[in-house]
């Protein structure tokens, strides 16, 4: 990767629970969302777990309305991080939903229709 392309693309380490707290990241159906680290568990639909994983990887869960934990992975490519994908996972209605749970191997579904059961 050139140096160039090396500073278009911010590190995904950098969107920690404190970073988009403080920085409001975020409304869901006009209610601010709240952001919480990767071993904190999500109780409500406007608490999202996150887990900044590496420079190219990000991933968060949190809980929806009828109590299901859904989790989410951004992924950039490692050879051109302006380019990426984001794949979903519903985790079920699962006693934790912490952003520790999604990871690269758990959160492999790329149709994010059935991840919000549409």
């Amino acid at each position: 990767m050139s140096q160039a392309n090396h500073g278009i693309v911010p590190s995904m380490t950098m969107f920690t629970a404190e970073y988009l707290n403080r920085t409001n990241h975020g409304y869901y159906q006009g209610q601010r969302l709240f952001y919480l680290n990767s071993n904190q568990n999500s109780k409500r639909y406007d608490q999202i777990s996150v887990n900044p994983i590496d420079r190219y990887t990000w991933s968060a869960a949190a809980r929806g309305a009828e109590g299901e934990c859904y989790g989410i992975l951004a992924l950039h490519d490692h050879s051109d991080p302006s380019n990426g994908s984001t794949l979903y996972a519903q985790f079920g209605k699962t006693r934790e939903c912490r952003g520790a749970m999604a990871t690269p191997q758990s959160v492999t579904n790329s149709n994010s229709d059935q991840w919000t059961g549409g």
